[in-house]
């Protein structure tokens, strides 16, 4: 993987297609929404005008656990990627468990999800091209949904005091938690 640190920062060289599929499941796996999922994809013009119309501030670069839609995977292995000069597709099969659609976390078991993504080579580097929704590693949504609520379970002590919309948040992400907690993975 062509990774570097320059000044505390990843650096990511993008040599062929399958690198940056890699480093692209990879990031999304692990849940980093941040810099390197965003380093390694492009919206066609087409996308970009229906993703801002949904999302007019394009949160959508960026992956809230909370609220964005994604679905929720076990594993993943990219099993083959076919490039020409310019133009490459790869195939990952991911165990797929639940889709997370902002407001509830739903069961959606599929033991071998293929998905096709597209990559482009534009001004000599390749970027993953119209990314299908994320698939974020179970471990981490896990973990996430553990932590945060624990930050808010003292609310159910004062339940009757809270304001409508923050009961509606704390049952939201009481429920998610309860999903998290009961779901078995074969």
């Amino acid at each position: 993987m062509a990774l570097s640190l320059i000044g505390g920062q990843k650096q990511i060289k993008y040599y062929d297609p399958k690198e940056i599929l890699e480093i692209f499941c990879n990031s999304e796996f692990e849940g980093d929404s941040a810099n390197t999922r965003i380093e390694c994809f492009k919206l066609s013009p087409l996308r970009a005008e229906k993703e801002k119309k949904n999302d007019p501030e394009l949160r959508g670069y960026y992956i809230n656990l909370t609220y964005s839609q994604y679905y929720i995977v076990n594993n993943y292995k990219i099993v083959e990627v076919l490039a020409d000069k310019n133009k490459a597709t790869g195939k990952v099969i991911f165990q797929r468990i639940a889709l997370h659609d902002g407001d509830s976390v739903k069961n959606c078991y599929k033991d071998q999800d293929t998905v096709i993504y597209k990559l482009q080579r534009i001004k000599g580097r390749w970027w993953i091209y119209d990314p299908p929704w994320p698939r974020i590693g179970y471990k981490t949504v896990n973990n996430f949904f553990i932590e945060y609520y624990k930050g808010i379970s003292d609310w159910e002590n004062h339940f009757d005091k809270l304001s409508g919309s923050q009961k509606k948040y704390y049952n939201v992400t009481k429920k998610k938690y309860l999903f998290f907690k009961s779901v078995i993975i074969p």
